[in-house]
């Protein structure tokens, strides 16, 4: 098993440091940032504190949600850390490869002929596109190793900017996150799950959750929780678009929060169950992700809030477990629950909402009348490219497992990959 380790740790450093250099590479070719004083105050005026906020976000908060498990804190806080910076340093040249190409469609000579470039906001897509792959990596965190990792986050921004490249470039889509990062990001997750669970992960005793982890993955929701309206408005246009996002999003939230301690007590033996407090407290922000800039009035943002949350504790309590024990599909942190039931209710919103506004008011929408059939198509693609590039992905990365395969002990421990003190095991 030792040699195994080495073989693995090799082929890891390898990729990783090769995977690098060719990165920065494209960087100094390519990739520039403006010189115009000007833009530079608007870019930073417009998008700074946006981009603070997002960073902590996806960083910090996502990483601490996954924390749950009380002898994989290391893994699940370290590997986001990495995963998410290696998704961000590429997302960033992929982004605006697919820009580019949807820039010179015609005239593709034209494209990549010099410097483009990097806005903050440039950034803030990057770090959008982290966001989905952590959702993704919650679905199989515990039952993979670090080189299967590093090739989901290789990977998966590709199918996640060719999504992106489809639905809003061509088919100019409402999406402000809820098909590009939360659909697309559950459904690439499940995709892959099918290649990593068996009977023994399902049943593994140390995926239980501890007192003490279960206290830093809530604070890892309330991080997520403050910062999610931020996070939609980012993606939002200046002015009303911002002000909607940011009060839509954060009476969502609340509609969501309340519904989920109800309906927890009700389907948990009349107490509330930790887990969906870490998770339907924030589906009110998934579900109106889509369409959160939309005038959708505050009535319709806390409703869409409680039936997101609600859909969120009883996929929990009842869908989970039949996709565990009936399709070995093993969601290791409920990330169906949280971002793929509540997009796909954001997703159907959208539908109706943009079937409204198109019917009984003048709007700017790209396609007129028809933008509810392009919000369906959004929806179905999403999930389409996320099931689709999932099992590309997840079928390389059980092709690399032979290098170095997790035996039954070893699902959701440190130890395989970390260093472990004496003490540090014992607590």
């Amino acid at each position: 098993m030792n040699n195994k380790l080495k073989f693995e740790t090799i082929a890891f450093t390898f990729i990783l440091l090769v995977f690098q250099c060719w990165l920065i590479t494209i960087n100094a070719i390519w990739i520039d940032y403006t010189q115009e004083q000007d833009e530079a105050l608007n870019d930073v005026n417009l998008y700074a504190t946006f981009f603070t906020q997002k960073n902590l976000m996806v960083f910090f908060g996502f990483a601490f949600l996954m924390s749950f498990m009380h002898q994989y804190a290391y893994s699940s806080i370290a590997y986001a850390f990495l995963i998410t910076a290696i998704v961000c340093e590429w997302s960033i040249p992929l982004g605006l490869f697919f820009k580019e190409l949807d820039k010179y469609e015609h005239e593709i000579r034209n494209a990549f002929s010099s410097k483009i470039y990097l806005s903050i906001n440039d950034l803030i897509e990057a770090l959008s596109a982290g966001a989905s792959v952590m959702i993704s990596f919650g679905v199989i965190i515990g039952r993979v190793s670090p080189l299967q990792m590093l090739i989901i986050a290789i990977l998966q921004p590709i199918f996640y900017w060719l999504n992106i490249f489809i639905i809003q470039m061509k088919l100019e889509a409402l999406n402000l996150g809820g098909f590009s990062v939360n659909i697309f990001g559950a459904y690439f997750g499940m995709a892959m799950a099918r290649f990593f669970a068996n009977r023994k992960s399902v049943e593994r005793a140390a995926h239980q959750s501890a007192y003490i982890n279960n206290i830093f993955s809530l604070i890892g929701t309330l991080f997520l929780w403050l910062l999610w309206p931020s996070a939609n408005a980012s993606a939002s246009a200046p002015g009303i678009g911002q002000l909607r996002s940011i009060i839509n999003t954060f009476l969502s939230l609340i509609g969501s929060t309340i519904s989920s301690f109800a309906v927890s007590r009700l389907v948990n033996n009349y107490k509330v169950n930790i887990s969906n407090i870490q998770s339907a407290t924030l589906a009110g922000g998934v579900a109106i992700s889509t369409n959160c800039d939309l005038n959708l009035q505050p009535a319709a943002a806390i409703g869409i809030g409680m039936i997101a949350g609600c859909l969120s504790v009883i996929g929990s309590r009842y869908i989970t477990p039949f996709l565990n024990k009936k399709l070995l599909i093993q969601d290791t942190c409920g990330v169906h629950n949280l971002h793929g039931l509540p997009g796909i209710l954001g997703g159907l919103v959208s539908i109706f909402l943009t079937l409204k506004i198109a019917l009984n008011e003048q709007n700017e929408f790209a396609h007129d009348k028809l933008q509810p059939a392009i919000q369906a198509a959004a929806l179905g693609i999403s999930i389409g490219v996320g099931l689709i590039g999932g099992l590309i992905t997840g079928a390389i990365c059980k092709l690399a497992q032979r290098i170095y395969p997790i035996e039954e002990h070893e699902y959701f421990e440190d130890k395989p990959f970390f260093l472990i003190s004496n003490i540090e095991s014992t607590v």
